[in-house]
């Protein structure tokens, strides 16, 4: 598993403000000395963490960078070197002897024999079968490169497919998860349209009733106003038929007297 250095070399993002950033980072690492947080943006590379797995550090340099902190991510090496991300060279490759030919055998001013037909065919299968033999290393080689490429590649896109599966996964809950609030906010609307609903019926109701009171009363009260009205009308003309009547009577009583002097 890859694992990685977060190094700072006192860089500070385009847009912020640094001496905002300064007391973000010192806040983030808990350093009380001034001096100690100025050498952190001397522009000597500083490791701020170490030996950190790819999650942990993608979550760290992003929080950095939102601080306004120009981290940088540093893979480190495949034997484990803790201290910065460089490769790990392998020591040069120790050149071949160099082969003795059948001349250096051969005392000085001594000419060789010249070779045969036969010792030449010889050489030359020679140099033919390390030649097919060099080439068969080389095709082994890039064979066994091309195969650790395929595993590679499959391996990616396997790991690409149950990320692909995973982001699935994840719309599906929060599609599932948006749909039941959803559906929980449709459902607590209506309820509340229901209840108001309800409320304004209750209202309506009550409106009614009162109004069908109020007019039970002002009817009760006009039939009342009636009654009276028809019982001061009754008393007037028994009044005035009385006055009339002892009008009438005053009148015959006078009538008689006047009669009654007329024959005396």
């Amino acid at each position: 598993m890859n694992r990685f250095n977060l190094t700072f070399r006192g860089e500070i993002i385009e847009g912020h403000d640094p001496e905002q950033v300064k007391t973000r980072l010192a806040r983030m690492l808990a350093i009380d000395d001034p001096a100690k947080l100025q050498r952190l943006f001397s522009g000597d590379p500083v490791v701020l963490r170490r030996n950190m797995e790819r999650k942990e550090a993608a979550g760290l340099y992003a929080r950095l960078r939102q601080q306004g902190i120009q981290a940088e991510l540093v893979k480190i090496g495949e034997r484990g070197d803790l201290h910065s991300g460089e490769s790990v060279h392998a020591p040069a490759a120790v050149p071949p002897a160099a082969a003795r030919t059948a001349d250096s055998a051969q005392p000085p001013n001594v000419p060789a024999p010249e070779a045969t037909t036969g010792a030449r065919k010889i050489i030359r299968r020679a140099d033919l079968a390390a030649t097919k033999k060099l080439r068969g290393a080389d095709s082994a080689q890039l064979e066994a490169k091309e195969k650790a490429l395929r595993k590679a590649l499959t391996a990616k896109q396997a790991e690409e497919a149950k990320r692909a599966r995973e982001r699935e996964q994840a719309l599906a809950r929060e599609a599932d998860l948006k749909a039941k609030r959803e559906a929980a906010r449709q459902q607590a609307e209506l309820a509340a349209a229901k209840r108001e609903a309800e409320q304004e019926a209750a209202r309506r109701r009550e409106q009614q009733r009162r109004e069908q009171a109020e007019a039970t009363a002002l009817r009760q009260a006009e039939l009342e106003r009636a009654r009276a009205q028809e019982a001061a009308e009754k008393a007037e003309r028994e009044r005035l038929e009385a006055e009339e009547r002892e009008r009438l009577a005053a009148e015959k009583a006078e009538r008689e007297r006047l009669q009654a002097e007329e024959r005396e």
